[in-house]
């Protein structure tokens, strides 16, 4: 699998409201996996969900010893660090600790594409919710308290069906000179 699935998840995650969080991460360091190699470049591409298009940026990423940081190449001071690990044989969870709470998405491999999906908490319905236990806080994100409340949610999410908001795919390096972060 390559970095690109993973970084599209976490540029997703930071960028869409709606999501499942918790107060604390889920992800261990340990649990983190280095699925794509040390340090590498890809193309990010989002779906412009207000009808504008996909919007396409480059970002260099690098294994820091239990995540990914991810850079924009356009922007440098744009940084996210992730985590991830294995939701199942075919799903991969991504981890983004901000704002003192920890944000969770998906990814999914096709090809040479990494899918990035931010489930939202309001595919869900009441009873799912309740069933769960889950907190719906401002009317659109749910709070979780466990790894296994995180992913019987998430499966359900799944199950109401996702659409992606972008991908990733590995890309050569820059013309020189590469830019920060990564010379």
């Amino acid at each position: 699998m390559r970095l690109s699935g993973c970084l599209a998840t976490a540029a997703a995650l930071v960028a869409l409201p709606g999501c499942f969080a918790s107060r604390e991460p889920l992800v261990t360091p340990p649990e983190s996996v280095r699925a794509f190699g040390q340090q590498g470049f890809a193309k990010r591409v989002a779906f412009d969900r207000m009808g504008g298009g996909p919007l396409a940026d480059m970002v260099a990423y690098r294994w820091s010893g239990d995540s990914y940081e991810i850079v924009s190449l356009a922007n440098p001071r744009e940084r996210v660090r992730y985590r991830i690990t294995p939701l199942d044989r075919e799903w991969m969870l991504a981890q983004i600790v901000e704002g003192g709470r920890a944000t969770y998405g998906l990814g999914r491999r096709d090809g040479p594409r990494i899918w990035t999906y931010a489930p939202e908490c309001r595919l869900l319905t009441d009873a799912d919710r309740d069933g769960l236990q889950l907190t719906f806080t401002d009317g659109q994100t749910c709070l979780v308290e466990s790894r296994a409340q995180l992913r019987a949610a998430l499966e359900k999410a799944i199950a109401r069906g996702l659409r992606p908001d972008g991908y990733y795919e590995a890309a050569p390096p820059p013309p020189l000179p590469i830019p920060p972060p990564f010379r």
